[in-house]
């Protein structure tokens, strides 16, 4: 009886070694726990991109037809000062692309050299030019004026023509915001610097993707096919209406023809999860454009550009 009761005592616990093989199963488990998660966030949130583009989309849509305008352009060079140069042997094809688009926008009342607070900073930042690339274009045109301090906001454009750029008053109607805009991932941007001493940065908005560290780059082709721009916006040579985002439009070749994604409309791009654009250029869209962008997503494929269409 002794005996017995020795070797019950003996077997009360694990052993060193069982106990290693328990946390080893443990650890495996856990892992494949955190694996699964990992997997079901990212999926989510390929899905949450996939979705958000599509909305974009929509809003741009509702922009147009509120504005009665056949095309959203993603590049403009705003002056707040109203200093345009449209005319004599200064005038710039930029400046003038941008008053005419503006004066489709708000109609015979609205005069381009009036001061226009277009940033919603609260001030009027004189003597730049304000030269908003395609991320800037899309939340601008698509939310109006922002508010003038952090947490930023969009906040439409005012029905006074006269100037769309005010803030909102109480009971006012605005027109848009056009799209509904998380306001933890509305980012400024510096575009310009004011001739002072020292240079005054001038910031307008882009909006950070799903994955919050890349704002959606955005190109439009003017409603002309083949209209992408890959050459010179007045007189600065860009690569495509996105050089601080380092992206051009996609094309394909059809033949010995070159062909934009959706050529009459836009492209909307989401870096994805690394963070990464591709160049943008050349894409096959059967065997999908691999590397550094490959997990890019955009509105003009169905699946991640790096990934075969299905």
């Amino acid at each position: 009886m002794r005996n017995t009761d020795t070797s019950r005592r003996n077997r009360a616990g694990f052993t060193l070694v069982e106990l290693l093989v328990v946390m080893v199963i443990i650890g495996l488990l856990v892992s494949l726990v955190a694996a699964a998660v990992m997997r079901g966030i990212v999926e989510g949130t390929v899905t949450q991109t996939r979705v958000e583009i599509g909305k974009l989309e929509q809003g741009i849509t509702a922009f147009m037809t509120e504005f009665n305008v056949d095309y959203i352009p993603s590049f403009m060079v705003l002056r707040e000062d109203g200093q345009y140069q449209v005319t004599g042997p200064t005038a710039r094809q930029s400046h003038k692309d941008t008053v005419a688009y503006l004066q489709k926008m708000f109609g015979k009342n609205f005069n381009p050299a009036t001061p226009c607070d277009w940033n919603g900073n609260g001030k009027i930042d004189p003597g730049a030019d304000l030269p908003l690339q395609g991320q800037n274009c899309l939340v601008f045109l698509l939310g109006g004026v922002a508010t003038p301090t952090a947490p930023f906001a969009c906040q439409g454009f005012s029905t006074n023509s006269a100037n769309p750029a005010a803030q909102p008053v109480t009971g006012e109607k605005r027109r848009g915001p056009f799209y509904q805009f998380q306001t933890t991932r509305l980012v400024p941007q510096q575009v310009a610097a004011l001739p002072t001493s020292p240079p005054t940065p001038v910031s307008f908005l882009t909006y950070l993707d799903p994955w919050k560290t890349q704002p959606y780059a955005f190109f439009s082709s003017y409603k002309t096919l083949n209209g992408y721009f890959t050459g010179k916006r007045g007189t600065s040579t860009f690569p495509g209406d996105c050089p601080s985002l380092q992206v051009a439009p996609y094309f394909r070749l059809s033949g010995t023809t070159t062909v934009f994604e959706n050529g009459q409309s836009v492209q909307i791009i989401s870096s994805g999860r690394d963070g990464l654009f591709d160049q943008g250029g050349q894409w096959d869209p059967v065997t999908g454009k691999r590397g550094v962008g490959e997990d890019d997503q955009s509105n003009f494929s169905r699946t991640p550009l790096g990934n075969p269409q299905q």
